[in-house]
């Protein structure tokens, strides 16, 4: 576990760690639309109450489970892995044999030549520790699992399991993906279409109830817009950044306001419409002016700065801290005072709903 703390460089690990993959993974998939579609068509409260210990374990098991398996394979490739040629280029532990290696590579001559701007943390190999405490010369050594990944984080799975898992297991585990991934898609191109067939074609047009043409045109839409996005978005740890950009969107948007209607009765329209408003807002102030890694992509921040990647550019750990941290807890307390602020749904309609 990183070093916990606030204020300092050295704590922006566990900044990173905790509130970006583990929060915003964590909290987030409460609130993803797949699973919205079956939190709001369950019969009763009884349903929910009987889910929870289920879901609870379900989500610990494959959440925790991705999180143990993707850090575990450093220690398999540390072991294991194709063993890496280069020269000493900075000793991390000498004892240990941990040091960091510039890449070499041997030309037609048998010359050792460098490959420029490739560099490698490894452990060195039991028969080179006496020699690499001696000189700087070529030694062999083992890396992390992103090294042998190619620099791409998105790859070190995939990599980690073609290294060390037989070829079957390989196709097992790609089906599998398939099938999780029907079933999520599924719900998701579900609430695409209906969002803009019912949200904004029926709001617009005062048209109810003849937006199933609309619907499947934003099923279409939204496949195209998907398949076009997985194509183009590659690298740059896409995956882990979009993953926790959706899910901290979600969560702060959604879930208060979900939560409200499932169980509180003091929960109103307006409440939750302001709460997603500020859900939103607040998530998307943070990710293009905060958070540096996406604020900096983005490119807005640096005209408003003069080239800075965040306004707290320089306030150490302000810049890497995830938007859902700052936007889940003020979309809460929006839902609630607006609640209390604003005028409840009648008996009639609560019994009818709670029911």
């Amino acid at each position: 576990m990183p070093a916990f703390g606030f204020g300092e460089l050295k704590y922006n690990l566990w900044w990173i760690v905790i509130s970006t993959i583990t929060l915003g993974v964590g909290i987030g998939v409460l609130a993803q639309p797949q699973l919205i579609v079956r939190f709001m068509t369950v019969k009763s409260k009884r349903e929910l109450n009987r889910a929870v210990v289920v879901g609870g374990i379900f989500i610990l098991i494959m959440t925790g489970v991705a999180f143990t398996v993707g850090s575990l394979s450093n220690a398999y490739f540390a072991k294991y892995g194709p063993p890496l040629k280069g020269r000493v280029a900075k000793t991390i532990d000498q004892e240990k044999g941990y040091v960091v290696l510039q890449i070499v590579n041997q030309d037609a001559s048998g010359k050792w030549i460098d490959v420029e701007g490739k560099m490698a943390p490894v452990v060195l190999c039991e028969s080179e520790l006496e020699q690499s405490a001696v000189d700087a010369g070529v030694v062999t050594g083992r890396s992390v699992s992103v090294v042998y990944a190619g620099g791409n984080s998105d790859q070190i799975i995939p990599t980690y399991i073609t290294s060390a898992l037989p070829k079957w297991f390989g196709m097992l585990f790609l089906l599998t993906l398939l099938a999780a991934a029907m079933s999520t898609l599924s719900s998701q191109f579900h609430t695409v279409g209906t969002s803009i067939g019912r949200d904004v074609y029926e709001q617009i047009t005062g048209r109810h109830g003849r937006s199933i043409g609309v619907n499947r045109a934003g099923i279409i839409l939204g496949i195209i817009v998907a398949m076009l996005w997985s194509y183009y978005a590659r690298g740059g740890y896409i995956i882990a950044r979009a993953t926790a950009i959706f899910f901290g969107l979600c969560a702060s948007a959604f879930l208060p306001a979900f939560m409200g209607g499932l169980f509180w009765k003091r929960m109103t329209r307006t409440a939750a419409i302001w709460s997603m408003v500020a859900g939103f807002a607040v998530m998307s102030f943070w990710l293009l002016f905060v958070k540096a890694a996406e604020a900096g992509a983005i490119g807005l921040v640096q005209k408003v700065t003069g080239g800075k990647t965040s306004i707290f550019a320089g306030h150490h750990n302000w810049d890497v801290v995830d938007p859902l941290v700052v936007a889940l807890p003020i979309s809460i307390i929006v839902a609630v005072v607006v609640s209390l602020y604003t005028r409840p749904p009648s008996e009639k309609h609560l019994e009818k709903c709670f029911k």
